[in-house]
């Protein structure tokens, strides 16, 4: 087995000083007398990561994440214990880390090349891609001072991953860009682990490290806490949360102030009964999605509301959110068929569902020039989060549509005409409610299903 990095009793001390004048009374003191306290940042941390994995590392602020990625990366140098890093590494690590302000961000991708060890010339090769990455358009002749931290971000992920290293390790940079940008970052870092790179994050988003990580370190006031597999150390993590708040707090019976959720299927309301905003400006603009289309219908107008008729694109864990999907048809079609998709930060789907898997009624032809109005309903049983969603719209002749549930799906899928599809059309966020107890975990993975105890004693 293959080792990327190997840390034996690794210990950082940082000395403090309560006043300004006893740096220089110790400095000058003939006793040598002592007038710090001594701060570990780490504190005989050990563990080894495998070559190709995927390394998780969490724990609250304060508790050592950075100033390990540090020393992994040869920023810092350890108090004591040994670190061997097999490979070159590349790491985004604090925003302004190995870039030089005063500097463009063209500038910075050879800086940071020369950094790494690769020539001009190399590096050159690479520019095009990495600008098509990072998508700053013309600001990458801007100095990078003037970069907001998302563009910041984008082009050092770029610059990073770019150069395919060995280890790539990542603090917390995945949480400035958007979810679009969150779910190019994780694509590229399938492909870098595909290819063998060994990938170290460091997140405060922990449903990303328990579904993305193999592995993960838990730090706590720099001790190692823990190292397992990561849904395991996730659940040390919001353990010893608890524990913390029990121990400050009087902790509240469930029974009187935690939330009954609700598991049962959704009502049978119309949102058409309703009265909700038409206007334009609540709309997304399709502009900025992609479009696949035949030329046989399209859609007009695509929206989120929540369940009183308003626009929103955030939303509580749990909430029913309707999509709403104006279409005009170009040319007849038969049975209309219309799906939504949603996709999680890391690019995966995490639910998909259209009207042929329903028993809504729907027409047996459309006429060209008709207007179709279809919303989908759902309840966002899902973690908390950013997720984007993508529609697709086809059609099916009347026999096949009346006989879809007795055949394979593959039949279905082979007599399916598919018209019109729409990648990217909008990002929304989910949110837990406020518990009375903090950190309350309403489920582990990737959604809340419908769920029944029975306990007998």
């Amino acid at each position: 087995m293959e080792l990327s990095v190997k840390v034996d009793r690794l210990t950082k001390i940082y000395p403090i000083f309560n006043k300004k004048t006893d740096r220089l009374k110790e400095t000058f003191s003939l006793s040598r007398k002592k007038y710090h306290e001594e701060f570990y940042a780490l504190n005989e941390v050990s563990f080894n990561i495998i070559k190709g994995e995927s390394f998780g590392i969490i724990g609250k602020n304060g508790s050592g994440k950075s100033t390990l990625l540090k020393i992994l990366s040869g920023i810092l140098t350890p108090t004591s214990g040994n670190v061997e890093v097999s490979g070159k590494v590349a790491a985004l690590l604090e925003l302004g880390a190995g870039f030089n302000p005063e500097m463009t961000g063209l500038e910075n991708i050879f800086l940071n090349g020369t950094i790494m060890g690769y020539s001009r010339e190399q590096m050159q090769d690479k520019v095009e891609s990495i600008l098509q990455f990072a998508g700053i358009g013309e600001f990458i002749n801007q100095p990078v001072k003037n970069y907001s931290s998302g563009m910041f971000v984008r082009l050092a992920f770029a610059v990073s991953t770019s150069i395919e290293p060995e280890i790539l390790i990542v603090d917390e940079a995945l949480a400035v860009g958007d979810v679009f940008f969150r779910q190019k970052c994780y694509e590229r870092l399938n492909r870098l682990k595909e290819n063998g790179t060994t990938i170290i994050l460091v997140s405060h988003a922990l449903n990303e490290i328990e579904q993305y990580c193999d592995r993960t370190l838990l730090l706590n006031k720099g001790k190692m806490i823990m190292l397992d597999r990561s849904p395991d150390v996730v659940k040390k993590y919001y353990m010893m949360e608890q524990l913390e708040h029990n121990n400050s707090l009087e902790v509240l019976e469930h029974t009187s102030t935690v939330e009954k959720h609700s598991t049962g299927s959704i009502k049978e309301t119309s949102f058409f009964n309703g009265e909700w905003n038409r206007r334009d400006d609540v709309f997304f603009n399709l502009e900025e999605s992609v479009e696949h289309s035949n030329g046989v219908a399209t859609f007009l107008r695509i929206g989120m509301f929540d369940e009183h008729g308003y626009a929103k694109t955030n939303f509580y864990v749990g909430d029913k959110v309707y999509f709403y999907y104006e279409i005009e048809m170009l040319k007849k079609i038969g049975v209309p068929i219309l799906g939504t998709i949603i996709f999680n930060q890391q690019n995966i789907i995490v639910h998909g569902k259209d009207t042929s898997q329903t028993y809504v009624d729907v027409p047996n032809v459309v006429e060209a020039g008709t207007i179709l109005e279809i919303v989908q309903c759902m309840e966002m049983n899902l973690c908390a989060g950013e997720y984007t969603f993508e529609v697709g719209f086809s059609c099916m002749n009347k026999e096949d549509y009346r006989c879809r549930g007795s055949v394979p799906q593959e039949m279905n899928n082979a007599k399916l005409h598919r018209i019109n599809l729409r990648n990217n059309v909008g990002k929304f966020s989910l949110t837990n409610k406020k518990e009375n107890v903090p950190t309350w975990l309403r489920n582990h993975g990737l959604c809340d299903l419908p769920n029944k105890f029975e306990v007998r004693f």
